[in-house]
Protein backbone atom coordinates (compact mmCIF):
# COMPACT_ATOMS: atom_id res chain seq x y z
CA UNK A 1 0.00 0.00 0.00
CA UNK A 2 2.12 2.65 1.07
CA UNK A 3 4.51 1.32 -2.47
CA UNK A 4 1.49 2.38 -4.31
CA UNK A 5 1.16 5.60 -2.56
CA UNK A 6 4.62 6.51 -3.42
CA UNK A 7 4.40 5.78 -6.58
CA UNK A 8 1.28 7.89 -7.10
CA UNK A 9 2.94 11.05 -5.42
CA UNK A 10 6.50 10.22 -7.82
CA UNK A 11 4.22 10.44 -11.10
CA UNK A 12 2.11 13.01 -9.44
CA UNK A 13 5.14 15.46 -8.99
CA UNK A 14 7.57 14.47 -12.29
CA UNK A 15 4.98 12.68 -15.07
CA UNK A 16 4.10 15.52 -17.71
CA UNK A 17 0.80 15.69 -19.14
CA UNK A 18 -0.17 15.37 -22.64
CA UNK A 19 -0.08 19.17 -23.40
CA UNK A 20 -2.26 20.14 -26.73
CA UNK A 21 -0.81 22.39 -29.13
CA UNK A 22 -3.20 24.34 -31.73
CA UNK A 23 -2.69 26.65 -34.47
CA UNK A 24 -2.84 30.30 -33.16
CA UNK A 25 -3.63 33.20 -35.79
CA UNK A 26 -6.32 36.05 -36.46
CA UNK A 27 -7.39 37.85 -39.76
CA UNK A 28 -4.15 37.65 -42.32
CA UNK A 29 -2.15 36.18 -40.17
CA UNK A 30 -3.93 33.18 -40.94
CA UNK A 31 -2.83 33.06 -44.37
CA UNK A 32 0.84 31.57 -44.59
CA UNK A 33 1.70 32.89 -40.76
CA UNK A 34 0.17 30.26 -39.04
CA UNK A 35 2.36 28.75 -35.47
CA UNK A 36 1.61 26.36 -33.36
CA UNK A 37 1.60 26.97 -29.93
CA UNK A 38 1.22 24.94 -27.05
CA UNK A 39 -2.45 25.11 -24.90
CA UNK A 40 -2.32 26.41 -21.33
CA UNK A 41 -4.21 23.70 -19.04
CA UNK A 42 -4.96 21.52 -21.85
CA UNK A 43 -7.60 20.24 -19.84
CA UNK A 44 -11.00 20.10 -21.39
CA UNK A 45 -9.52 22.19 -23.85
CA UNK A 46 -10.03 21.94 -28.30
CA UNK A 47 -7.98 23.40 -30.98
CA UNK A 48 -10.94 25.99 -32.55
CA UNK A 49 -10.83 27.11 -36.53
CA UNK A 50 -14.04 30.00 -37.37
CA UNK A 51 -14.86 32.34 -39.90
CA UNK A 52 -17.21 34.96 -39.85
CA UNK A 53 -18.85 36.56 -42.67
CA UNK A 54 -20.39 40.30 -42.12
CA UNK A 55 -22.31 41.77 -44.92
CA UNK A 56 -24.55 44.41 -45.53
CA UNK A 57 -23.49 48.14 -44.42
CA UNK A 58 -19.89 46.67 -44.11
CA UNK A 59 -18.51 43.62 -45.84
CA UNK A 60 -15.34 41.76 -44.24
CA UNK A 61 -14.07 38.18 -43.72
CA UNK A 62 -12.73 37.37 -40.61
CA UNK A 63 -11.04 34.01 -39.73
CA UNK A 64 -9.31 33.10 -36.28
CA UNK A 65 -7.38 30.19 -35.00
CA UNK A 66 -6.45 29.43 -31.23
CA UNK A 67 -7.02 26.91 -28.22
CA UNK A 68 -10.72 26.79 -27.06
CA UNK A 69 -12.36 25.88 -24.17
CA UNK A 70 -14.70 22.45 -25.40
CA UNK A 71 -17.47 25.02 -23.66
CA UNK A 72 -16.84 27.53 -26.25
CA UNK A 73 -17.37 25.22 -29.14
CA UNK A 74 -20.91 25.27 -29.67
CA UNK A 75 -21.42 21.91 -31.28
CA UNK A 76 -19.18 18.28 -30.63
CA UNK A 77 -15.63 17.97 -31.38
CA UNK A 78 -14.80 17.74 -35.37
CA UNK A 79 -18.60 19.03 -36.08
CA UNK A 80 -19.10 22.33 -38.03
CA UNK A 81 -21.80 24.73 -35.61
CA UNK A 82 -23.07 27.53 -38.33
CA UNK A 83 -24.82 30.48 -36.86
CA UNK A 84 -26.81 33.12 -38.50
CA UNK A 85 -27.72 37.08 -36.64
CA UNK A 86 -29.65 39.36 -39.19
CA UNK A 87 -30.17 42.59 -37.87
CA UNK A 88 -31.74 44.40 -40.86
CA UNK A 89 -29.01 46.84 -41.97
CA UNK A 90 -26.09 43.97 -41.10
CA UNK A 91 -25.90 39.96 -41.52
CA UNK A 92 -23.50 38.05 -39.47
CA UNK A 93 -22.35 34.16 -40.50
CA UNK A 94 -20.18 32.31 -38.80
CA UNK A 95 -19.14 28.80 -38.81
CA UNK A 96 -16.92 27.01 -36.43
CA UNK A 97 -14.91 23.48 -35.71
CA UNK A 98 -13.14 22.46 -32.61
CA UNK A 99 -10.72 19.33 -32.79
CA UNK A 100 -8.30 17.71 -29.79
CA UNK A 101 -5.20 16.62 -31.93
CA UNK A 102 -2.52 18.46 -32.54
CA UNK A 103 -2.44 21.41 -35.26
CA UNK A 104 -5.84 20.13 -35.87
CA UNK A 105 -7.42 23.51 -36.67
CA UNK A 106 -5.03 24.24 -40.01
CA UNK A 107 -7.29 24.29 -42.34
CA UNK A 108 -9.40 27.29 -42.72
CA UNK A 109 -13.32 26.67 -43.02
CA UNK A 110 -15.07 28.46 -46.37
CA UNK A 111 -16.81 31.39 -45.39
CA UNK A 112 -20.11 31.10 -44.53
CA UNK A 113 -22.63 32.29 -47.42
CA UNK A 114 -25.98 34.47 -45.58
CA UNK A 115 -29.43 33.03 -46.72
CA UNK A 116 -30.88 36.35 -48.78
CA UNK A 117 -34.57 33.53 -48.94
CA UNK A 118 -37.11 35.13 -46.67
CA UNK A 119 -38.79 32.25 -44.79
CA UNK A 120 -41.97 34.33 -43.54
CA UNK A 121 -41.16 35.31 -40.38
CA UNK A 122 -40.17 38.87 -39.05
CA UNK A 123 -38.96 40.23 -35.89
CA UNK A 124 -38.37 44.05 -34.84
CA UNK A 125 -34.83 45.23 -35.22
CA UNK A 126 -33.18 48.54 -35.03
CA UNK A 127 -32.79 50.56 -38.49
CA UNK A 128 -28.67 51.47 -37.94
CA UNK A 129 -26.28 51.15 -34.77
CA UNK A 130 -27.38 54.33 -33.54
CA UNK A 131 -30.94 54.24 -32.79
CA UNK A 132 -32.42 53.96 -29.30
CA UNK A 133 -35.50 52.71 -30.25
CA UNK A 134 -35.60 49.58 -32.70
CA UNK A 135 -39.25 49.12 -34.26
CA UNK A 136 -38.28 48.60 -37.66
CA UNK A 137 -39.10 45.13 -38.96
CA UNK A 138 -36.86 42.30 -40.32
CA UNK A 139 -37.78 39.56 -42.57
CA UNK A 140 -36.02 36.35 -40.90
CA UNK A 141 -34.01 34.67 -43.46
CA UNK A 142 -33.48 31.05 -44.11
CA UNK A 143 -33.42 29.56 -40.83
CA UNK A 144 -33.41 31.89 -38.86
CA UNK A 145 -36.89 31.30 -36.29
CA UNK A 146 -35.80 33.53 -33.43
CA UNK A 147 -36.13 36.78 -32.25
CA UNK A 148 -33.38 38.35 -30.04
CA UNK A 149 -32.13 41.61 -28.51
CA UNK A 150 -29.32 42.56 -27.11
CA UNK A 151 -26.94 45.18 -26.02
CA UNK A 152 -23.24 45.38 -27.00
CA UNK A 153 -20.05 47.60 -26.27
CA UNK A 154 -17.79 47.65 -28.99
CA UNK A 155 -14.27 47.01 -27.88
CA UNK A 156 -13.12 46.24 -24.58
CA UNK A 157 -12.70 49.68 -22.80
CA UNK A 158 -15.51 51.26 -25.09
CA UNK A 159 -18.44 53.09 -22.88
CA UNK A 160 -20.83 53.57 -25.50
CA UNK A 161 -23.56 50.84 -25.67
CA UNK A 162 -25.47 49.83 -28.50
CA UNK A 163 -28.50 48.43 -28.79
CA UNK A 164 -29.38 45.56 -31.04
CA UNK A 165 -32.52 43.08 -32.04
CA UNK A 166 -33.29 41.66 -35.39
CA UNK A 167 -33.93 37.68 -36.51
CA UNK A 168 -31.05 34.57 -35.45
CA UNK A 169 -30.97 30.81 -35.17
CA UNK A 170 -31.96 28.35 -32.74
CA UNK A 171 -29.07 27.34 -32.38
CA UNK A 172 -27.64 30.81 -30.78
CA UNK A 173 -30.68 30.97 -28.52
CA UNK A 174 -30.03 27.05 -27.29
CA UNK A 175 -26.15 27.73 -26.73
CA UNK A 176 -25.99 31.37 -26.15
CA UNK A 177 -23.25 30.79 -22.94
CA UNK A 178 -21.43 28.65 -25.30
CA UNK A 179 -20.83 30.64 -28.45
CA UNK A 180 -20.72 34.44 -27.14
CA UNK A 181 -17.14 33.81 -25.92
CA UNK A 182 -16.08 33.16 -29.78
CA UNK A 183 -18.57 35.35 -30.86
CA UNK A 184 -16.87 38.54 -28.45
CA UNK A 185 -13.61 37.22 -29.58
CA UNK A 186 -14.12 37.28 -33.24
CA UNK A 187 -16.32 40.55 -33.03
CA UNK A 188 -14.37 42.21 -30.57
CA UNK A 189 -17.61 42.91 -28.88
CA UNK A 190 -18.71 43.06 -24.99
CA UNK A 191 -22.45 41.38 -25.09
CA UNK A 192 -24.65 41.96 -22.43
CA UNK A 193 -28.78 40.76 -22.32
CA UNK A 194 -29.00 38.25 -24.72
CA UNK A 195 -32.77 37.19 -25.13
CA UNK A 196 -34.31 35.43 -27.34
CA UNK A 197 -37.72 34.35 -27.93
CA UNK A 198 -39.69 32.32 -31.54
CA UNK A 199 -40.13 34.86 -33.87
CA UNK A 200 -43.89 34.95 -35.48
CA UNK A 201 -44.51 33.60 -38.88
CA UNK A 202 -46.14 36.54 -40.74
CA UNK A 203 -47.46 34.44 -43.71
CA UNK A 204 -49.35 32.64 -41.09
CA UNK A 205 -50.52 36.15 -39.57
CA UNK A 206 -51.70 37.43 -43.15
CA UNK A 207 -53.95 34.33 -43.63
CA UNK A 208 -55.54 34.26 -40.12
CA UNK A 209 -56.52 37.73 -40.84
CA UNK A 210 -58.19 37.41 -44.36
CA UNK A 211 -59.94 34.31 -42.43
CA UNK A 212 -63.14 36.96 -41.54
CA UNK A 213 -63.13 38.79 -44.67
CA UNK A 214 -63.64 35.42 -46.63
CA UNK A 215 -66.20 34.28 -44.32
CA UNK A 216 -67.86 37.76 -44.27
CA UNK A 217 -67.94 37.60 -48.29
CA UNK A 218 -69.15 34.11 -48.40
CA UNK A 219 -71.81 34.96 -46.06
CA UNK A 220 -72.59 37.80 -47.96
CA UNK A 221 -73.47 35.89 -51.03
CA UNK A 222 -75.65 33.65 -49.18
CA UNK A 223 -77.72 36.24 -47.71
Amino acid sequence: MKLILTLSLICTLFCSVEMLQCFNCIGAECGTNQSLVTCPDSLNKACLTATETITGSINTTQTIKVCSPISNCGAPLNSEATVSVNLGFTTVAYKALCCNTDGCNKNTLLPPAPSSQANGRQCPSCSSPQDTVCNSPVACLGVEDKCFSTSVKPGSISSTTVNLQGCTTSNVCNAIDQLLPLVMTLSDINVVNFTCKTAPNTAWSIRLSLVPLLLGLTISKLI
